[in-house]
């Protein structure tokens, strides 16, 4: 029998659905299981899965307005965790499409937390280890969403380099360009890394705004994602261009991946740029000197994480990266929601 718990962060049943994951993981996978953190910014209501009054799985409904879809309201299924199991995960799945058709969205994604700040995506494969900030997932989930009817939205991919010899030969030009224009490097100041934040953060805000997906977020929203990060950063490997105003025109943020024990690796998390002719390739000689940087330091591998394909798909050919992880983000049509789930729904 079928039940649902409907609680949220604060309230005192709310350790219920923190707990779903250990019912889901083996106890030798429960150390890849990331906290798959709630956005209270967006959330509508957390609910639990119970079977026989054990829970078996869990959701976060999100109502995040910024969302569009051609020109349709989107819901988000979020902090989604399930057991191995095809009914449970359609009762789940059902019961999520409907509290969102109850608040007039039209196009559902999942799974998203919020909005593509936060984890979205599952992992479609598990041929490679996780990388450090790499959420985890049983490869199991992508089947039921598509058994219910989702289809991919969009999908992301993660490669990694392990030749991290310059291989420019345009880069020293392109750089004595750019530096008549008055463009200069340096590292981020963790001395001042709350105002180095302040300043990261409109760049952000303007460099992803034609991301698919895109929705603003919060400064101090912003801040606290990233405050964390101080202890962990080598200044290094946060990479900053300036132009002649010292106004930002470039970023690139990588991490160690801690998790690798086999070889020493980078995790670039973020490479952007400024819009407009006069910036074009400034990606290249960023990314030749981060290169020169990780060589120094006795790298031997980087890998790009979470990229657009196709942002990948040039970068891999400068680059030769091979494909290291696959996401995949998936949507529902409200209009075209598979009705013999609806039907599951008596079984509560």
């Amino acid at each position: 029998m079928y039940t649902f718990l409907e609680t949220q962060p604060g309230e005192t049943n709310y350790q219920l659905f923190t707990s779903v994951p250990s019912q889901v993981y083996p106890y030798y996978k429960r150390q890849l299981a990331q906290k798959n953190e709630v956005n209270s910014e967006f959330l509508v209501k957390c609910l639990v899965l119970l079977k026989d009054g054990q829970a078996v799985g869990r959701v976060g409904i999100y109502d995040n307005p910024s969302l569009q879809y051609k020109d349709h309201r989107i819901g988000g299924i979020g902090n989604y965790e399930c057991i191995e199991d095809m009914e449970a995960s359609r009762v789940l799945l059902n019961k999520a499409v409907m509290e969102l058709t109850a608040l007039g969205v039209e196009y559902i994604l999942g799974p998203i937390n919020g909005s593509t700040w936060d984890d979205y995506s599952f992992i479609t494969h598990h041929a490679h280890p996780n990388f450090f900030l790499e959420p985890f997932n049983p490869v199991y989930y992508n089947a039921q969403f598509q058994a219910f009817g989702f289809e991919l939205a969009a999908n992301r991919v993660s490669s990694i380099d392990r030749n991290l010899e310059g291989r420019y030969s345009s880069v020293e030009e392109k750089e004595l360009q750019l530096a008549k224009t008055g463009v200069t490097f340096r590292s981020i100041r963790l001395e001042a890394y709350e105002e180095e934040l302040e300043a990261i953060y409109p760049f952000m805000m303007e460099s992803f705004r034609t991301h698919q997906f895109f929705s603003p977020i919060q400064k101090e929203t912003f801040l606290a994602k990233f405050r964390p990060f101080r202890d962990l950063i080598d200044p290094d490997f946060v990479l900053i261009a300036e132009d002649q105003t010292e106004k930002m025109v470039g970023l690139f943020f990588c991490i160690q991946d801690f998790l690798n024990l086999e070889e020493k690796c980078l995790v670039s998390k973020t490479v952007a740029r400024a819009s407009g002719e006069a910036w074009r390739g400034l990606g290249d000689v960023m990314l030749s000197r981060m290169y020169e940087r990780a060589r120094n330091k006795g790298f031997q591998a980087m890998i790009y994480a979470f990229m657009n394909p196709a942002f990948n798909s040039r970068l891999s050919a400068e680059y030769a990266g091979e494909t290291y992880k696959t996401y995949a983000l998936y949507g529902l049509s409200v209009q075209k929601a598979v009705k013999p789930s609806v039907l599951l729904a008596r079984k509560y």
